[in-house]
């Protein structure tokens, strides 16, 4: 039967195991019925042999408009987060979809007071959609607020008819730094700081979410929470949305930890360097974070949950490996952050490994949830341990790494890397048999001149294990000319880096 009292006739009427019937029915659109959405609802009912009756249902929804052969735009403008404060950073996401029937040429997008913002392309064919960012840091003079942006797409169709969709954005400003700093006014805030949705190697249900405060004063989490919702292309009902229930009290972290990493080298013997975080270094170190640990307070082994949830059986409290869109409320209801939230209908993670399973860290704690502000941890400065003793590709509990690309650069500014010979090995100081070692190379090679095409080849790289410990073999001989750093992590910050040249 269908929603509208209607039934078809289904060949054949008996089904065996596996069988299938079909069946077909006119379905005659209505004026009325003209407007948003149709559903068609179908049930389908039968008796097994035991007289037990059985059931199943499945709809059916498609847009009913009809086509007019006309341009239309739509615009759609997303702040990066709802409020913000002097000195933070605000990214708009704009999208603009084409959801007409005829092409839009001569496209052009002005906010309002942020000027024309450039797009990727001035042509939008029907149906096509196109994405441009642009960010704006808040000034004092912005205060009061709130901040309002109007921004409109204007374009027009190649019979010469002009097409326009305009979109308004409000972000509430807050009369304090976000930068934390020593002014007694300035409130706790409290924001998502990293994510590991695919668990660890050793149980996939190993799941965790740090909490950082980044203002400068304690937070009472009693009453919040956390939400999420699996990414499928559609935003489900609240009732279908995931919560952990907060609790527990996260002081504030110091100045320093809130600010950018400098990474320090330290020669050591044999070309090695230590890589050293001097944040990590501080007594206070570990304020400010907040671990949520899935099932027990031992899913990061050497850092101390602030909060348990949940279980590792029951699949409600699964972070869902196609990505899902994460929000921290407060006692109020109110979003105070959100993470992977910045396209509704975009499937996964901005960050994170499935594989290796590292973390999805935050770039810059004080600027929203956009995925460019999003990395996968590097593993070369990590911190955390698994119920086995592994260490993680974390930073649990600790400032959020740099990512291996501004390793480099800062590698490449404080040594040189030394001329190798074609295989050398170096013995990793400070380990024994049983160590694991995490080995990455970033390379600077110069042996392709312009135009030579062809492509880069590394030095082929293993570990021995012996009684005195781990060493790393190098064998640079079919390596293409230039500069190595081959970083060498153990675990809990204890990194080294080698630099060799060919």
């Amino acid at each position: 039967t269908l929603n509208n009292g209607s039934a078809p006739a289904l060949s054949p009427t008996r089904l065996t195991s596996w069988d299938s019937a079909t069946g077909m029915i006119e379905w005659f659109v209505g004026s009325d019925e003209m407007m948003g959405e149709l559903e068609i609802v179908v049930t389908v009912t039968g008796r097994d042999e035991t007289g037990r009756t059985l059931t199943t249902t499945d709809a059916f929804r498609f847009l009913t408009s009809i086509s007019d052969e006309t341009g239309t735009l739509n615009l759609d403008k997303t702040p990066s987060v709802p409020e913000a404060s002097v000195d933070e950073t605000i990214v708009y996401n704009y999208r603009i979809t084409n959801s007409g029937s005829r092409d839009v040429v001569g496209l052009t997008l002005v906010d309002d007071p942020l000027g024309r913002i450039e797009l990727p392309r001035t042509t939008l064919s029907a149906g096509d959609v196109i994405e441009a960012q642009v960010s704006y840091t808040v000034r004092s003079s912005d205060l009061p607020g709130p901040l309002v942006n109007r921004a409109v797409a204007v374009g027009f169709t190649q019979q010469g008819e002009r097409v326009e969709s305009e979109a308004n954005a409000t972000v509430e400003l807050r009369d304090y730094a976000g930068g934390g700093g020593s002014h007694s006014s300035v409130q706790g805030k409290v924001v998502i700081s990293e994510i590991a949705w695919a668990g660890s190697a050793s149980n996939p249900t190993d799941e965790w979410i740090e909490l950082a405060n980044i203002g400068d004063s304690s937070v009472d989490l009693t009453g919040w929470r956390i939400s999420w919702y699996e990414k499928t292309g559609n935003t489900p009902p609240p009732s279908q949305w995931h919560f952990i229930e907060l609790f527990g009290v996260i002081p504030p972290m110091g100045d320093s930890l809130g600010q950018p990493a400098v990474v320090e080298f330290v020669s050591r013997e044999n070309g090695l360097w230590s890589v050293l975080d001097p944040r990590w270094e501080q007594p206070e170190t570990s304020s400010g974070y907040c671990l949520l640990e899935r099932a027990m307070d031992g899913v990061v082994a050497n850092v101390s949950a602030g909060l348990v949830y949940g279980d590792a059986e029951n699949p409600y409290f699964d972070l869902p490996d196609s990505g899902a869109a994460m929000f921290l409320m407060d006692v109020t209801g109110t979003v105070v952050d959100s993470a992977n939230a910045q396209y509704a209908d975009r499937l996964g993670w901005p960050a994170g490994n499935l594989l290796t399973c590292a973390t999805m860290e935050r770039i810059n704690l004080r600027q929203g949830d956009f995925d460019g502000n999003w990395q996968t941890t590097s593993g070369v400065l990590a911190y955390g341990e698994d119920g086995s003793g592994r260490g993680l590709i974390a930073t649990a509990g600790k400032p959020n790494s740099l990512a291996l690309s501004s390793l480099l650069q800062s590698a490449v500014a404080s040594m040189a890397p030394v001329l190798a010979a074609q295989t050398r090995s170096v013995p990793i100081p400070g380990t024994k048999a049983s160590d694991r070692a995490m080995i990455q190379m970033t390379a600077l090679a110069t042996s392709l001149a312009a135009g030579g095409g062809g492509a880069i080849e590394a030095p082929e790289l293993n570990t021995l294990r012996t009684s005195d410990g781990l060493t790393i073999n190098i064998d640079l001989e079919h390596a293409s000319n230039g500069a190595y750093f081959i970083w060498i992590c153990l675990k809990n910050g204890q990194t080294m880096v080698l630099p060799v040249r060919k």
